[in-house]
């Protein structure tokens, strides 16, 4: 049985992500769009690793619409400074606003990079840094029913695109990874009947998948006699047998791991 559909009218929502080349069209032409089916916009152009910034654009939300609901952090081109500094900085200004409300709902977006990448490194870095900040705060939000999750998306952008000399590999990623099939996913993580928190999701064409760090049974060394560097190496393949891992849960101050 399908169950009705998923809206956000009465929700404000904070995206980041569109001060680089020609985004700041695409989000003017979103501002637009919303504004003519008869939802209101407003584009606030900005360098959001700039603290004085982000707290600029989350009290234009606020001021013009009263509340924050919803941070989609999705901003990134100088490596660190943005990609981590800008998403510290606009969910710590929106913080206080949903912590006062007892609600709020925040997306990281990631890269697949995290996985490790040539001639990625500072930018693998930074998107596993924003992956680690949401796991984070994760944890305490979810007392003010703030939840926070990571979106990683694999889809054709101007980004990944433009620099493509093979056009026939550019026309296939156009086709079947369009970019509008990751809205669905962090549509439902900024929905208010997710209880979904401290995940990470990749999100490829329609199809989604749960990514964590996982633990392997590993090898527990002897526990008496010599305990050597060969010991680890002759033994080192169980350490990195995956057929028996288990997903790695948060670490809980007061209780050690839990989920």
């Amino acid at each position: 049985m399908t169950e009705s559909p998923l809206r956000v009218e009465g929700r404000v929502a904070l995206i980041t992500g569109s001060g680089h080349l020609v985004r700041v069209s695409v989000a003017k032409a979103t501002a637009k769009e919303i504004t003519a089916a008869g939802g209101k916009a407003i584009v606030h152009i900005g360098n959001v690793a700039d603290r004085n910034v982000a707290n600029a654009v989350v009290k234009t939300a606020v001021d013009n619409f009263g509340c924050i609901d919803i941070v989609i952090n999705n901003a990134g081109h100088d490596m660190l400074d943005v990609h981590v500094g800008g998403a510290w900085n606009v969910t710590q200004e929106a913080w206080p606003y949903m912590k006062g409300q007892n609600y709020g709902r925040v997306v990281m977006i990631a890269s697949p990079v995290i996985l490790g990448a040539v001639q990625q490194s500072s930018y693998g870095a930074a998107k596993m840094a924003v992956m680690e900040l949401a796991r984070s705060i994760a944890i305490e939000g979810k007392q003010h029913n703030i939840l926070v999750n990571t979106m990683v998306p694999m889809a054709a952008t101007l980004g990944n695109t433009k620099k493509m000399e093979d056009g026939q590999l550019r026309s296939l990623m156009e086709a079947y990874m369009p970019a509008r099939d990751i809205a669905p996913t962090v549509t439902w993580l900024g929905h208010e009947t997710s209880q979904v928190n401290g995940e990470t999701v990749m999100a490829i064409n329609r199809l989604i998948t749960w990514v964590f760090l996982a633990e392997t049974k590993g090898f527990f060394g002897p526990a008496e006699g010599e305990w050597t560097p060969e010991s680890v190496r002759d033994n080192w393949h169980k350490v990195v047998d995956e057929k028996e891992c288990n997903a790695l849960a948060f670490i809980d101050s007061n209780t050690g791991l839990s989920r």
